[in-house]
């Protein structure tokens, strides 16, 4: 594995403490199925000894039938069951039950959609109770993974492949500075469209599922509202319904290509209904979808790297509202929360106008509350003032907030 492979080993190790199901979950090409191969390797060097059994596809497991009966073999003491594929095993959470009544096992999972496998399982095995579920996330490689695994030198050159090449390991299988990266990248943005969404919901015009994807990546961070939607389809004379959008949106979600983030009003302190903005689990999926590498292109691809980033860390991204000048609005960026923990970031796009840098500051600076609050600019022409703290976007992408 290439990228932080200790860390998540870590988070397992600590997960095993308290949980006896361990979902390794994350976008398909993220190195799920390695991590529970490793997982594994490491168990097995554990004195005393674990038993260790391996269940799945892989090892001719199709049904719940028959991985109870695979699970004879834990026998009696400490053991781990191993099942890659899950979410092809139906009813997957009884056959996990009684295991769990009968051996004194940790059962450690993954699959092809883990979202899905995530909400077949909570409600059985919720955070309370000794059979409690927990999920490890893997994100795609951040910006400085992603120059360790690659070899290649920071620069601004070296940012906009990785706004292009994005983090799954799978792309790395060909260097993102090759003549046949972009190509790569479309083919595997292809693949992941058939084999997660097209045939995994069996639909029937895959262009208009292309079409959506490629406004969401025209516009990363908007809202997608179903009406507007078609309506920007019939100015392409697309002709969609607005369930089939609101179908094809809940059917990206749900395989993790977008990922629909809430919008929150600060002064009101509570959730705005229907107004998730979106933004793509992975930078190199999005830059498949992106017709024209403009400059406002590069500062929405910049905006879903630092919202990937923030995710990796652990923060809690939702979108800020907060008011302004009576009854004007404006949006905060990213609303951030981590554990007791909140802070406020505007992205400064490398395209924005003095007057849009000066609504991006005033906004921060309408929010009523002590948290840090951050301008994250695509150059390093802003200056720290007025208690808002300055980064620049490359420094961040590397580093993130500590």
């Amino acid at each position: 594995m290439l990228y932080r492979q200790e860390q998540y080993l870590k988070q397992i190790a600590e997960a095993r403490k308290t949980a006896r199901i361990i979902l390794i979950a994350g976008l398909h090409g993220s190195g799920r199925s390695s991590l529970l191969a490793e997982t594994a390797r490491s168990i097995r060097e554990e004195r005393p000894p674990v038993r260790i059994v391996n269940a799945g596809r892989e090892s001719g497991v199709t049904n719940a039938k028959e991985l109870t009966q695979a699970a004879r073999a834990l026998g009696v003491g400490p053991s781990a069951l191993f099942i890659d594929d899950a979410d092809l095993i139906a009813p997957l959470a009884e056959a996990i039950s009684a295991i769990l009544e009968k051996y004194s096992v940790t059962v450690f999972m993954t699959g092809r959609n883990t979202n899905r496998l995530e909400a077949a399982l909570a409600p059985t095995f919720g955070p309370a109770g000794l059979d409690c579920l927990a999920v490890i996330r893997l994100f795609p490689l951040t910006y400085g993974e992603f120059l360790a695994a690659t070899g290649i030198t920071e620069s601004r050159a070296a940012l906009d492949l990785y706004c292009k090449t994005g983090g799954l390991p799978q792309t790395l299988m060909v260097r993102p500075d090759s003549p046949s990266a972009a190509e790569f990248a479309k083919i595997r943005a292809n693949s992941f469209l058939l084999t997660e969404i097209v045939e995994e919901h069996a639909i029937r015009n895959p262009a208009h599922l292309r079409a959506l994807l490629e406004l969401a990546a025209r516009s990363t961070g908007e809202s997608l509202p179903a009406r507007q939607v078609c309506a920007a389809f019939q100015a392409d004379r697309i002709t969609i319904s607005a369930q089939a959008v609101i179908d094809y949106l809940g059917f990206c979600a749900e395989s993790g290509i977008l990922a629909p983030v809430p919008t929150y009003d600060i002064g009101k302190r509570k959730f705005v209904d229907a107004a998730n903005v979106w933004y793509f689990g992975d930078a190199g999926l999005r830059a498949a979808f992106a017709k024209r590498q403009s400059p406002a292109d590069l500062a929405r691809a910049e905006e879903n790297l630092a919202y990937l980033r923030l995710c990796a860390d652990g923060w809690t991204v939702w979108r800020g509202k907060t008011g302004q000048s009576g009854t004007a609005r404006e949006d905060i960026s990213f609303v951030c929360e981590k554990g007791d923990r909140r802070i406020y970031i505007q992205m400064i796009a490398n395209t924005a106008t003095q007057g849009a840098r000066l609504r991006k500051r005033k906004a921060l600076l309408a929010i009523r509350d002590a948290w840090p609050r951050y301008l994250i600019d695509a150059d390093e022409s802003e200056e720290a003032r007025d208690g808002i703290r300055m980064l620049y976007v490359r420094e961040f992408l590397q580093t993130g907030i500590a």
